[in-house]
């Protein structure tokens, strides 16, 4: 019998509280774990307390960018 595994993690990062939302939704019913910040910041503190599998990054946010 194969071992369950757990779902893949995605971080959402968008200044845009409506985008943040959708994607977030929208992942979570298709069976993700879904984090969600609102800066690059916020996503720093996301990723000191835990690991990520995929990140949909917000190229433009207020506190910094992409790279």
């Amino acid at each position: 019998m194969p071992s369950p595994t757990a779902a893949p993690r995605i971080l959402v990062v968008d200044d845009d509280a409506g985008l943040r939302t959708l994607l977030e939704s929208v992942l979570a019913a298709e069976g993700y774990v879904v984090e969600v910040a609102a800066s690059a910041g916020d996503a720093r503190a996301v990723l000191e307390r835990r690991t990520v599998d995929l990140m949909v990054l917000d190229l433009y946010l207020p506190d910094g960018n992409g790279d």
